[in-house]
């Protein structure tokens, strides 16, 4: 065989209030390691015929229910691509995805034109070196922040954006002690909705978080059993022909950080003698910025 897709892990995310799901916090591993048994047990059985790292394409869940109360899905999405993120990662190699996310709102959808348009593109890019052609969409690269009150974040991604589209609960912030507490309670008590504010850049998003909790710990996107208002609605594409969207993800925020460890415009240089970063900026103006906003400005 020359590779494999899989589209699954509906029993296993659940369903509030009828069925549990079936090990969804395993899933990260269940998951990963089925892709590696399926290989080994191909190559041997075929010595050696059958790739042992031969390609696996799946399909990240689709939209079910407008539910809020239960987080299964998300979380089993993140499951899907072993708490990354993202594939391939150093975890699933050769691994593509095509995201059902902004399907048509459906435990089935009916267009099954969008996943398997992106799986094609992914797998001809991964497998068949079509380049040209996306392996995934914009990537988040960086989260920032533009003030000390760590109000107004800056969330920077890979490649350029459409012009985002503007609407409630598609970033939240968790306001508990860690995201994972966050995602095993109802919408509303751990992660709340930020205001999208607009496009920062040809590749970033402002959000502010002045709505919710003063103090969290994590920053997500689409978030949410159903976090896209309909077929092709969400808030974030690439700008390119092929028009990928950006896929649900969280990352932890630790607001005792400086908070521009990154330069918005360039890496960062260690001072030898401290350890400690100076941060390049092209303007005069962009050093200012960053001045204040350090923590001990």
């Amino acid at each position: 065989i020359q590779g494999a897709i899989w589209y699954q892990g509906e029993q296993n995310a659940g369903y509030p209030g009828e069925y549990a799901g079936h090990n969804r916090d395993l899933y990260t591993c269940t998951f990963s390691t089925m892709i590696e048994s399926w290989r080994q047990e191909w190559s041997t059985a075929t010595r050696g015929d059958a790739d042992r790292k031969f390609p696996f394409g799946f399909v990240q869940l689709a939209p079910f229910t407008n539910q809020r109360d239960s987080l299964a899905w998300p979380q089993l999405r993140w499951h899907q691509t072993a708490d990354v993120g993202y594939v391939p990662n150093d975890i699933m190699e050769n691994v593509f995805m095509a995201t059902a996310v902004d399907d048509d709102i459906d435990l089935h959808p009916k267009n099954k034109r969008l996943p398997a348009s992106r799986l094609a593109w992914a797998a001809t890019h991964l497998v068949y070196g079509m380049t040209e052609r996306p392996l995934t969409g914009p990537l988040l690269m960086a989260v920032s922040f533009k003030n000390t009150e760590r109000t107004s974040i800056v969330v920077t991604f890979s490649e350029n954006l459409d012009p985002v589209l503007v609407e409630e609960d598609r970033f939240m912030v968790c306001c508990l002690a860690s995201t994972d507490e966050c995602d095993q309670v109802a919408y509303g008590e751990g992660w709340q909705g930020v205001t999208i504010e607009g496009m920062y850049s040809d590749n970033a998003v402002e959000v502010s978080t002045a709505s919710a909790c003063s103090t969290y710990s994590g920053l997500a996107y689409l978030w949410l059993e159903t976090p896209c208002s309909g077929e092709v609605s969400c808030p974030l594409y690439a700008s390119d022909e092929y028009h990928l969207p950006v896929v649900p993800w969280k990352s932890d925020v630790d607001l005792s950080l400086c908070p521009l460890s990154t330069a918005y415009t360039g890496q960062p240089i260690p001072i030898l003698e401290t350890g400690e970063l100076f941060l390049l900026r092209d303007t005069q103006s962009g050093c200012h910025d960053t001045c204040l906003a350090h923590p001990e400005c």
